[in-house]
């Protein structure tokens, strides 16, 4: 009488050119990831003081929900150069794995949100506002822009990982 295992496989066997595909794309988009990170935090920096709204505290809402959404990317990207951590030799590490890919969907969540509750808020203030605030309105799109970067990341996570 044979006895099996009821224990979960904890290694996925993969072959040299995949652990070597993992591991130079995970870098490479990670690099990418930190690189628009920087990009979208100067942008933000010096973008956002344009976005003067009627309603102050709501402008300020919407600067610090953007500003966690630009810091999902940057997050996002260390979790992607992290992506070499799942390998161990020829074989991947499925809890390494679910972890990485659990954390490129969290840096996506929170880059989702950050950027939905801003723009959402500063349409609000633009609406109050009471002067010209026409060109205002043609930055409203910056909010939403740390959702590109991050959505990448899931799908790359997802296509890396395939746990």
């Amino acid at each position: 009488m044979t006895t099996r295992s009821t224990e979960p496989t904890r290694h996925l066997p993969i072959t040299t050119e995949q652990a070597e595909t993992i591991t130079s794309r995970s870098a490479a988009r990670g690099r990418l990831l930190l690189a628009a990170g920087l990009v979208l935090g100067i942008a933000a920096t010096f973008l956002t003081p344009l976005l003067v709204g009627g309603y102050p505290p709501l402008a300020a809402f919407a600067r610090v929900s953007n500003s966690v959404a630009v810091v999902m990317v940057p997050a996002a990207g260390v979790v992607m150069l992290l992506g070499r951590r799942a390998l161990d030799g020829t074989r991947l590490v499925l809890r390494r794995t679910r972890q990485l890919r659990s954390g490129i969907g969290l840096a996506w969540a929170f880059a989702l949100l950050g950027s939905l509750l801003a723009c959402a808020a500063q349409g609000y203030a633009l609406t109050r506002a009471t002067g010209d605030a026409g060109a205002a309105w043609l930055l409203l799109p910056l909010y939403a822009l740390p959702i590109l970067p991050t959505s990448a990341a899931v799908v790359t996570g997802r296509r890396l990982f395939p746990v």
